[in-house]
């Protein structure tokens, strides 16, 4: 899981979107997911799906649309947000529960991970979504432009303190 999140940095930002799939694959393998998908906004105002895995034909998450509630719940909430089978039509039968974490960049949403388990979901789990989610927004805004370079360290000026 270390190196996965290692090879997630800004100088492979072409490498990621390139081999975006596989990467995504690999991440959600890793952590036992029996399908996801990773949404991404293309512009101030859509959002579009950039990998997917475990998916067998064209399935859509119609309560994840905008106005519904639930994308905003994503949006808003700080941890993961969990949707179960009772309420929830989720692609996979043997789903047990499905988490939504969004992918945030400065007070911006920028999109949001979504992962169906067929077990018990465990904190270490959800973590390693929020890290994971917290690597894309960072690549993402650099894709995007949102990312402002920070002075190098060599280029801040300190004042000595006086005596």
């Amino acid at each position: 899981m270390i190196s996965l999140i290692k090879s997630l940095q800004s100088e492979n930002l072409s490498l990621f979107y390139k081999n975006i799939d596989s990467i995504f694959t690999n991440i959600l393998k890793t952590l036992g997911v029996k399908c996801g998908i990773l949404v991404l906004r293309e512009d101030t105002e859509s959002f579009i799906e950039y990998a997917s895995f475990g998916y067998e034909s064209d399935f859509y998450y119609s309560f994840l649309s905008r106005g519904n509630g639930y994308f905003e719940n994503i949006s808003l909430s700080e941890e993961p947000v969990e949707f179960l089978p009772i309420k929830f039509s989720l692609y996979d039968p043997n789903s047990i529960v499905a988490l939504g974490v969004r992918i945030l960049y400065r007070e911006e949403m920028l999109g949001f991970i979504f992962v169906e388990f067929s077990k018990e979901v465990t904190s270490l789990q959800k973590e390693f979504l929020q890290l994971i989610g917290d690597k894309i927004a960072n690549l993402h805004a650099l894709k995007t432009n949102l990312l402002v370079s920070l002075p190098s360290s060599k280029t801040i000026k300190t004042q000595e303190p006086t005596i």
